[in-house]
């Protein structure tokens, strides 16, 4: 069952706040502070005990999440890549009580869990996608993640490979592995950070195609071309709706929500966008 509405009191920057949830897509924008991450991690942990090994600071205020809904297994990617430090980060981390968000642990240890022996039927075009992006398959050997590439017997160790192809590469371990299936839900953390932008209409793309097979997915992004991108490339059947994450003259934080990016009232990237746009005819007019 897909989560339906986030409903969360006192918690991090939230006094009260409550969402309804698309099946498909969830896409949430605001201004640094408005408490993207918090929501999204708020909405990961909900039924996993130890709440705040997932947020990064112990002062942090956790009050009451009210999730209704849930689906069968949750995957959380965040915007820093792990899996180029993951020989390291397991040993230390299961050797000492690290003061490390708890979400880091997790999409390492679900990485290297082992491929399944055939490809999900649900994935076989994702996948093939996938492939050609990164130009190979993931392999892992002794807890260190490489790209096999294609017609050619040689691997590259994920530290010498690009943020952007890293960022696609978990997608295909992830799916290649089941942990990311039908009933999964599927928390991406600015995804196109040091992604090339040549690259977000390819991530764009698979991520409905994820969606269109019963993955349901939250998203925290700050950029204007991979928001307006998902907009784009929706089919009318897609189940998507942006979130607006605002802060309000009293101190608190609302939410907006609409199907369409565009018609979102609060829209800080909207608006930034629209600031260059000004100013750079602004100095056209100069010259």
């Amino acid at each position: 069952m897909p989560i339906e509405s986030i409903k969360l009191e006192e918690f991090t920057v939230f006094k009260e706040i409550e969402i309804n949830c698309a099946t498909g897509i969830n896409v949430f924008i605001g201004e640094n502070g408005t408490g993207k991450t918090h929501l999204l991690k708020s909405v990961y942990s909900a039924n996993k005990k130890e709440k705040e090994k997932y947020f990064t600071t112990k002062e942090v205020r956790l009050g009451e999440a009210l999730i209704k809904g849930n689906n069968i297994d949750n995957v959380f990617i965040p915007s820093k890549d792990m899996l180029t430090h993951s020989e390291s980060f397991m040993s230390i981390n299961d050797k000492y009580d690290m003061p490390f968000d708890r979400t880091y642990y997790e999409v390492i240890s679900k990485s290297l869990l082992p491929k399944l022996k055939e490809t999900p039927e649900i994935s076989k075009e994702i996948v093939a996608h996938l492939e050609k992006i990164i130009g190979g398959k993931v392999v892992v050997e002794k807890d260190v993640f490489y790209i096999l590439q294609d017609g050619k017997c040689r691997r590259i160790e994920f530290a010498l490979e690009s943020e952007g192809i890293k960022k696609i590469a978990i997608l295909w371990q992830l799916i290649m592995n089941g942990t990311i299936e039908k009933n999964t839900g599927l928390f991406l953390d600015e995804p196109e950070s040091n992604l090339n932008p040549k690259l977000i209409p390819e991530l764009v793309q698979v991520l409905l195609e994820l969606a269109r097979n019963g993955v349901q997915i939250f998203i925290a992004t700050h950029d204007y071309i991979f928001a307006k991108y998902i907009e784009v490339f929706a089919r009318d059947s897609d189940n998507i709706t942006f979130h607006s994450l605002y802060k309000t003259e009293l101190g608190g934080v609302k939410c907006e929500s609409s199907p369409t990016f565009r018609d979102l009232k609060h829209n800080v990237i909207v608006e930034s966008f629209d600031q260059l746009i000004q100013k750079v005819f602004d100095l056209n007019l100069g010259e």
